[in-house]
């Protein structure tokens, strides 16, 4: 597979696993490579990996659009898909799906000092 089919089968594979489409045409501002109400989503597909600036790239129009990042990523020629999001966007939709409790695991855990509470 050429490396253009390669994004491109990331971006048609991703947006099947979020029940959606890719998001055609939406001109160079646009980081989203998947149309999605909830999530700004950007698929990567490369042997290597500028995740710092992938993210910070998509933070800021997340930010702009009022929607969730996701980093969607994977390497060449293998079938493991990897989603980066922060991890208190995580949490949220954890708690919303009702997979954690409201309180979460915060009660647990000092989350200032990442250590566990006495």
């Amino acid at each position: 597979m050429t490396k253009y089919k390669a994004w491109k089968h990331t971006e048609r594979v991703v947006a099947k696993k979020f029940q959606s489409e890719r998001a055609l045409g939406l001109g160079s501002d646009e980081k989203s490579d998947i149309k999605s109400e909830l999530f700004a989503i950007d698929c990567k597909c490369c042997g290597r990996w500028s995740i710092p600036k992938w993210w910070s790239e998509l933070r800021a129009y997340a930010d702009r659009k009022k929607k969730i990042p996701i980093l969607a990523v994977k390497r060449p020629k293998e079938k493991q898909y990897l989603a980066i999001l922060d991890l208190d966007n995580l949490i949220s939709i954890m708690k919303g799906a009702g997979l954690i409790g409201k309180e979460g695991a915060d009660s647990e855990i000092d989350i200032e000092t990442d250590t566990e509470s006495a």
